[in-house]
Parts: structure tokens; C-alpha cells; sequence
């Protein structure tokens, strides 16, 4: 689905023969499973450098043993924690494929008003996928044409 926005927003089509790479190197979006391993890579860290005597290191270690509903409670947590870390990874992936597909909607509706487009990158695209900005120019109308 995200390589087909992709695809859909650059204009490119299976049949130009472009790898899926290349696209999303084009628009700057990292694959989701390398942004998931990097944020658990991230995290795993925080604690195994932490001290000893941490609650977050002792969680890490947790034994629950035989207790039922410590188990449970762990279980829902944990896959609460998973949830919201795929939401906020899938957050990261899409913002920039939006942003494309919002200034690509706006230039299609100023180029059908009859303006002159131009679109100008301010920043490093890396900073934020809100880099862009539309120059729009109306063409001077032609008498008899309305």
C-alpha cells in the first residue's frame, strides 16, 4: 500500500521499470520495519545502560513467576506498549507520503483554475516533510475566452 502512494504521487508507474527503492529514496521515507527496530533498538539501550538498581532494569528482569494475574496484567500491557509503538511508527512513515499527496491535490486544483505552478523545496526534506512551497501564478485571461 505505502509503495503504491508512493508510485501514485511520483507519477511512476510498474511499467517505467523504477525500483521501489529508488522511490522512497526519493521522497525520503525509511522502510517501517527499520524505524520499528530502530525505536526498540533505542529503547533496549536506554535500559541496558541504565543502573542496576533502576525500576526500569528490574523490570527487564521481572519474574512473575506461577501468579495468574501478574501475568495478565504484564500480557496487556505489553501488547498495549506494542500498539502505540506501531501507531507512532506508522505516523512517521506516512507523514511525508501525506504531505505529498496534499501539495500534489493543491497544484492539481491551482493548474485547473488556469495558474502557473512552481514548486519550491525551502529545506532539507529530512527536517520535515513539510518543506515545500507553491508559487502560483494566474495566467492573464484572454478576452472572448469566458
Amino acid at each position: 500500500m505505502e509503495t503504491k502512494m508512493l508510485r501514485w504521487t511520483a507519477g511512476v508507474t510498474r511499467l517505467d521499470r523504477v525500483r521501489n527503492d529508488s522511490i522512497r529514496q526519493r521522497f525520503g521515507v525509511t522502510p517501517m520495519f527499520e524505524k520499528m527496530r530502530e525505536a526498540r533498538l533505542r529503547w533496549y539501550g536506554h535500559v541496558l545502560r541504565a543502573n542496576n538498581d533502576t525500576v526500569r532494569k528490574n523490570g527487564l528482569n521481572l519474574d512473575v513467576g506461577a501468579d495468574a494475574n501478574a501475568k495478565e496484567v504484564l500480557n496487556s500491557v505489553d501488547v498495549e506498549w506494542s500498539r502505540r509503538l506501531v501507531m507512532l511508527c506508522l505516523r512517521l512513515l506516512f507523514a511525508p507520503m501525506v504531505e505529498h499527496v496534499v501539495i500534489a491535490d493543491r497544484m492539481h486544483f491551482l493548474r485547473e483554475r488556469g495558474h502557473r505552478i512552481h514548486r519550491v523545496p525551502l529545506f532539507e526534506p529530512k527536517i520535515s516533510p513539510r518543506n515545500t512551497v507553491i508559487i502560483a501564478v494566474k495566467e492573464p485571461s484572454v478576452q472572448g475566452e469566458e
